[in-house]
């Protein structure tokens, strides 16, 4: 039984990997065009494309994964099962009828809960004291078929062996989600990280869990040539009560008011500056009495 396998990230690759240990042959692999990364705007492969490189496995990097050219190299691999985990692209219906028995999706949510680009983020967010991951078979509709990242994704790549071996052996089910209690994970947006300290504290600590490493949660820190951008790297909530936004200095530590709690915030990174402790940054930084962090507009 041959496989086809697309996927990005560093989660996608380690499934990959995973998968490369069993006895079916991986006839290929699909992949996101390489992209300019950091300062110097290099192109860079992506972290399947890395995976699949050391493995000796032929990779396929087109912009579009359903262009009719590329569905004729898909339709030569005669793929029997395409496995997708966080590729970045809605394919069509012509592509997922290409593989013989099925095309299966790993999504790191409890289905239909988090459908979408960022289930675990969103789940870490909004407090959810449970989640999981389901194995799919993919239909066009996203997600509609039947630190936390990392182990999700290490629990779904075994997930994946067994629903191949199911699909191998004819017996795995198909079991339709209820629409009706689905909820979304939208893609992530750099605004996502912007503090309202309007918030409860708790609430603002689950956007600082759940948005590292990107976009991070961050807020504004008033200065002389205009407000000046400040992640919150690390944070834990506290008691007491303060204006929401208000800094309280104290003891080489800082504390937000929010609103409800405080926040003690533990580690940042000053804008163009390298991550710190709270206290290396006040080492070197003076915050007058009263300050209060918010958006651009307000401190600029």
């Amino acid at each position: 039984m041959k496989l086809l396998y697309m996927g990005t990230p560093v989660v996608s690759a380690d499934c990959l990997r995973r998968l490369a240990r069993e006895p079916w042959p991986i006839v290929g692999v699909i992949t996101q065009p390489d992209r300019p990364k950091g300062r110097s705007r290099t192109p860079k492969p992506s972290p399947v494309k890395e995976a699949a490189s050391e493995l000796g496995l032929v990779v396929h990097q087109p912009e579009k994964a359903s262009a009719p050219e590329f569905l004729d190299v898909v339709r030569a691999l005669a793929p029997d099962i395409t496995v997708v985990f966080a590729f970045g692209e809605i394919v069509t219906q012509a592509f997922l009828d290409l593989a013989s028995i099925s095309t299966i999706n790993l999504h790191l949510s409890l289905l239909p809960k988090y459908r979408g680009a960022a289930p675990v983020q969103w789940a870490i967010a909004n407090g959810e004291t449970e989640t999981g991951i389901s194995v799919m078979y993919l239909v066009k509709k996203m997600d509609a078929g039947a630190s936390l990242e990392a182990r999700l994704a290490g629990i779904g790549a075994e997930l994946v062996v067994e629903a191949i071996r199911a699909l191998e052996s004819g017996t795995a089910p198909r079991i339709p989600q209820n629409h009706d209690e689905a909820t979304f994970a939208p893609k992530l947006k750099k605004e996502d990280g912007l503090i309202d300290w309007t918030q409860p504290a708790e609430a603002i600590e689950r956007r600082v869990r759940a948005f590292i490493p990107w976009p991070t949660a961050y807020t504004f820190l008033p200065a002389s040539g205009g407000a000046r951008m400040l992640r919150v790297l690390e944070a834990r909530v506290v008691d007491g009560d303060a204006v929401p936004g208000k800094l309280l200095v104290e003891r080489r530590t800082f504390r937000v008011g929010t609103g409800h709690g405080l926040l003690e915030v533990a580690r940042i990174q000053p804008e163009g500056k390298r991550p710190m402790t709270t206290a290396e940054f006040l080492a070197g930084h003076r915050v007058e009495p009263g300050t209060t962090l918010g958006g651009p507009a307000e401190e600029a």
